[in-house]
């Protein structure tokens, strides 16, 4: 047959097509008599969700891989000098942004760094003026851009404000544009991060050594993770949806469950990249890899201030240094946490399911430790010898009481991340995730002002 054009290969009037298709479901259909419903829909999910996934997955990030490659070799097998390094991996990095999104959110990303860059090169209040920009951009983003394009890069632009603004507070000019444009536009971390610091972008950038044995068994981890967590995201949920619908709190866990095996998987594979990029940690007893997520200490929370702290390690750290940690001898820790809880929903684009949950989050860690310090204040702890056991046994029992608690907060907050991304304008307003959470009848919260009265009458 001769096909003149793409349209012609999906005539809805070849017959020929037509058979095709009907006979595929024919043979689908005697399947689904002869064998078990749970292994038929097992094989559906394999051949319709994790294959196409896997693969789609390695086509759209190969370019982040095979650049990454590209200048690791290029780092560790030649000799040439670390500007023509810089300059490579700066003109590799722009084509990706390109590929990516498109030529003008790239020049936009330039813009925006090249602006900064002068700013702090001609000392213009450096500071507070790369703040303001950033800030500006983030407004111009969430109150005026189109929603779609806006959502299409906007955790992009996360990563470079951070690196902007920490740059700002760690050093008061920048001598070198080619430097600073590579730091914040490198393929390694421009598009999915994890933030690095200028520091670990520099002692990156002098290093180059070949990988050691540990190195390469923690990259080839990371991506066996990300797969896994891939398959989890798009897959685990498809399989079980129809087995859960009459189950209340595991309909709610497993939706929570798939927005945070999506983090999972962007954080592995920014693991990946980065161990392969050979960056430091910042953590100095983890010298051989960067840890971005730690994933048990989320799933099985014994607190919700280790659910905050571990969802990203990054951007934990940043928060910490460049707003709690400056805000705290003048203003005291409540006002701190809280500022640290705004900029964090800020450098999110101000996201109303973010904020919604950012700021629940705030609560339900202030709640669970003001409750812990009151049943430490009341000695429920045994102080004497005879009672050492009874002591562990409480102790034991008041944190199976938290985990189980913060097991079913998880869930509670993250259902309202399960789009419907046919209507992403409706289920990204603050009324979404209030409706979501209504049909639970507020559960959480209503849980924690509970604990916080308790804890006030003891």
């Amino acid at each position: 047959m001769d096909w003149k054009s793409m349209d012609s290969f999906y005539d809805p009037y070849d017959t020929e097509q037509n058979d095709l298709m009907y006979l595929e479901d024919d043979e689908m259909l005697l399947a689904y008599n002869n064998e078990p419903e749970w292994l038929f829909n097992l094989k559906n999910i394999f051949f319709h969700c994790m294959v196409p996934s896997i693969i789609q997955t390695l086509i759209r990030f190969s370019p982040i891989i095979l650049s990454t490659i590209f200048i690791q070799v290029l780092s560790i097998k030649t000799y040439f000098s670390t500007k023509i390094l810089v300059f490579t991996n700066l003109t590799i990095s722009l084509c990706v942004l390109v590929h990516f999104f498109n030529l003008w959110i790239t020049i936009y990303f330039t813009t925006l760094v090249i602006i900064n860059f002068l700013l702090l090169k001609f000392k213009f209040y450096s500071n507070i003026s790369v703040i303001l920009t950033c800030f500006l951009h983030l407004f111009i983003g969430q109150f005026w851009l189109d929603r779609e394009l806006w959502m299409s890069f906007r955790g992009a632009e996360m990563i470079l404000l951070m690196k902007l603004i920490g740059f700002s507070n760690d050093f008061e000019n920048s001598k070198d544009l080619l430097n600073f444009l590579n730091y914040n536009l490198s393929v390694s971390t421009s598009i999915i991060g994890p933030w690095i610091s200028y520091t670990q972008y520099t002692n990156q950038l002098n290093n180059r050594s070949s990988y050691s044995k540990k190195q390469i068994k923690n990259i080839l981890k990371y991506f066996m993770y990300t797969i896994i967590t891939l398959i989890c995201s798009n897959c685990l949920f498809s399989l079980l949806e129809e087995y859960l619908e009459n189950v209340p709190f595991s309909n709610m866990y497993f939706k929570a469950f798939s927005f945070r095996q999506s983090n999972y998987f962007i954080c592995y594979f920014a693991q990946f990249i980065v161990n392969l990029n050979q960056f430091e940690s910042f953590n100095s007893k983890e010298k051989n890899e960067f840890i971005i997520v730690r994933q048990r200490m989320i799933e099985l929370p014994r607190s919700m201030v280790n659910v905050v702290t571990n969802w990203n390690l990054p951007m934990h750290y940043w928060l910490k240094k460049y707003v709690f940690e400056k805000m705290k001898p003048k203003y005291g820790i409540f006002p701190s946490v809280f500022m640290t809880y705004f900029v964090s929903s800020a450098i999110h684009g101000f996201d109303p399911n973010i904020i919604l949950v950012l700021f629940s989050l705030s609560w339900l860690a202030f709640v669970e430790l003001n409750f812990r310090q009151k049943i430490n204040a009341v000695g429920v702890f045994g102080k004497n010898h005879h009672s050492k056991k009874d002591s562990k046994l409480t102790l034991k029992t008041i944190d199976l009481f938290f985990y189980i608690l913060n097991i079913y907060h998880l869930a509670y907050l993250g259902q309202i991340f399960y789009f419907d991304f046919e209507n992403l304008n409706e289920t990204t307003k603050f009324s979404h995730g209030i409706y979501i959470w209504s049909r639970t009848y507020f559960s959480s919260h209503i849980i924690s002002i509970l604990m916080f009265l308790i804890s006030k009458f003891m």
